[in-house]
């Protein structure tokens, strides 16, 4: 059986809120923080803005103690936009789940 979580995320940034808005929405932007990590890189952003849209962004992640990676694929649907200040969305990792 699946379980639902609801996750709250607050961040102050130099930044008027429709900067960072509009980072979040796009790709060329958004590729250099959403799910970027220190030791990985972002190979795949796609975002289709507004209300059902959906996004996917794939890290290709180093594997622990050898030269392989693995590519690891975060997607989701906006639930709700409303420029500067929120987005909603759900959220899946569909190599670990099934479910968002």
């Amino acid at each position: 059986m699946a379980t639902s979580s609801i996750v709250r995320v607050q961040r102050a940034y130099d930044h008027t809120a429709d900067t960072v808005y509009d980072a979040w929405l796009e790709p060329a932007l958004a590729r250099r923080f959403f799910f970027a990590t220190a030791t990985g890189e972002v190979v795949r952003c796609e975002i289709e803005p507004g209300v059902n849209g959906r996004f996917t962004i794939v890290d290709r992640r180093p594997l622990d103690g050898d030269s392989a990676t693995m590519d690891m694929e975060h997607s989701g649907r906006f639930l709700q936009v409303g420029r500067p200040r929120r987005i909603a969305f759900n959220f899946s990792l569909p190599h670990l789940q099934d479910h968002e």
